[in-house]
């Protein structure tokens, strides 16, 4: 299957939980839903919509991950490196993780405004899981086409560097500093590889 069926048909079933997720190992699930709670940080809060996203992911996930839903959400509050690198090598296979970029652009459109945050936070965990910036576009694309279906006819809106916007008119914050650096220096050294 190709990478861009593989997208419409997680986006198809609602979702990449119920794609792959049951069949996925212990230590993938909770780096599956960490990263989706971190990413769901990344603006500063999760409102009720991305809290949806995130208990359908976990139920998703298995009862086991559900029950620890609430010390996952504190646990991702804050940034740690250390951590982002440990769940992208516990995430192994190609459709799980391609399923899990799915579900960071349904989670950060859940409020239909992805911030500049998150997309900093959704660029890096793309570079260390080697999705290209093709790859990455195509799944932005037809998850935003989803969307804009879904909400007759309503695109969702992205805030990139650079813009104004209301909601996240603030300095960048050191986490954040620190997440653009690595995103720049990651996607320069893939290119450089290739």
């Amino acid at each position: 299957m190709d990478k861009e069926n593989l997208i419409n048909t997680i986006l198809s079933q609602t979702g990449a939980s119920t794609f792959c997720l049951s069949d996925s190992n212990y230590d993938e699930r909770i780096a599956y839903v960490s990263m989706i709670t971190s990413l769901a940080w990344a603006d500063g809060s999760i409102d009720n919509r991305e809290r949806e996203i995130i208990n359908t992911i976990s139920k998703a996930a298995g009862s086991d991950i559900e029950s620890q839903i609430e010390l996952i959400i504190s646990e991702t509050r804050r940034f740690n490196l250390a951590q982002y690198e440990k769940w992208v090598q516990d995430l192994s296979s190609e459709p799980l993780k391609i399923a899990l970029m799915v579900d960071m652009f349904l989670t950060a459109f859940a409020d239909t405004i992805c911030m500049q945050s998150e997309t900093i936070y959704m660029k890096y965990i793309a570079g260390k899981l080697r999705i290209t910036d093709e790859v990455y576009n195509i799944i932005r694309k037809n998850v935003e086409e989803y969307l804009t279906n879904r909400n007759n006819g309503n695109p969702p809106m992205t805030y990139e560097q650079g813009q104004a916007n209301e909601r996240e008119n603030k300095p960048e914050t050191e986490a954040e500093s620190k997440l653009r650096n690595l995103v720049n220096k990651l996607f320069k050294n893939m290119l450089m590889a290739i």
